[in-house]
């Protein structure tokens, strides 16, 4: 029993060693090892397998989450046709996104800027990451896509 206790503030007193001998190494003396940050964040993103979009999403009426919204999908598809075709005529985007995306927080503000990353590999939205991963940055969809609940003007910017 004795042995066993001895062996344990031995090994205590060893890992206690170690820790202090990196510790002191380090800039600011007796600091615990820093945090790393975590990895997603510090790799460069893939082009091919991760794209950066601006998009303007425009509700319609639809069974669902949508019925109570203000345009029908005719409405709606002839509004996001005319954002198109303006940004297409050199307006731009950010602008738009602002007056016009129903992507908005609850206090109204546009939700993160009318932006988001799209992964290749989430098994979410196949249809926007068709169109998405198929434009090169900087390049507008050549028509608003209809996902069912409502129709997005999409440009992807890397």
């Amino acid at each position: 029993m004795i042995r066993r206790l001895a062996f344990v503030a031995l090994l205590a007193a060893l890992g206690a060693a170690a820790w202090w001998a990196a510790a002191s190494t380090r800039e600011g003396g007796d600091a615990p090892p820093a945090a790393r940050p975590p990895r997603a964040t510090s790799r460069p993103r893939d082009p091919s397998q991760e794209a950066s979009i601006t998009q303007i999403l425009l509700l319609y009426r639809a069974p669902g989450k949508t019925v109570s919204a203000a345009r029908s999908r005719e409405e709606t598809r002839a509004l996001a046709e005319e954002i198109l075709g303006r940004v297409r005529a050199g307006e731009a985007m950010e602008p738009l996104v602002e007056r016009y995306t129903d992507d908005r927080t609850e206090d109204g503000k546009v939700f993160n800027g009318g932006t988001q990353i799209l992964v290749r590999t989430d098994a979410s939205l196949p249809a926007l990451k068709r169109v998405v991963f198929a434009l090169r940055p900087g390049e507008v969809a050549r028509e608003p896509l209809d996902t069912g609940q409502a129709m997005l003007v999409v440009r992807r910017d890397e």
